[in-house]
């Protein structure tokens, strides 16, 4: 099994539930990568080797699941990254709870037991992609269920 790994910040009170993630990823012998950002402002080094920082990298990877580390925004964000890929999305709440974001970090090793043995539910969402001319979004042209629109 291949995870993405996708964050934004982390508190110093998140560290130990960052760690326990990568411990439980290593003694399952899961393969991950990580979001080239998130990795840089962890404490300890993390090998470039380990880092995806494109849309075209992470489609590449193709991995199984992707895994976000803080709340709903931090879920929202990931799309960017994520775009049409079709891949299941874990968020695991770092924060208060969220509603995109429902595992519990006290909840890591058994989430990653669920995901290994496939006893989990899907709960679909729409993907959108906006297309203007010109390109005003860019890469960032993806959102998770809606858009708004602001005249200028």
């Amino acid at each position: 099994m291949k995870v993405f790994i996708y964050g934004q910040s982390w508190k110093n009170q998140d560290k130990t539930y960052i760690d326990l993630l990568f411990q439980k990823l290593q003694k399952e012998d899961i393969s991950y990568k990580i979001y080239e950002p998130f990795a840089q402002l962890m404490p300890e080094h993390i090998s470039l080797s380990l880092c995806l920082s494109s849309h075209s990298e992470l489609k590449e990877y193709n991995p199984d699941y992707i895994i976000t580390l803080g709340g709903d925004g931090t879920i929202l964000s990931a799309v960017t990254i994520i775009q049409d890929l079709e891949t299941p999305i874990m968020g695991i709440n770092l924060g208060r709870l969220g509603f995109l974001a429902s595992i519990e970090q006290e909840r890591i090793e058994n989430a990653i037991d669920h995901l290994l043995s496939k006893d989990y539910t899907l709960s679909k969402r729409s993907m959108l992609s906006m297309q203007s001319d010109p390109p005003v979004f860019k890469e960032k042209s993806y959102a998770l269920n809606d858009f708004t629109i602001l005249k200028r």
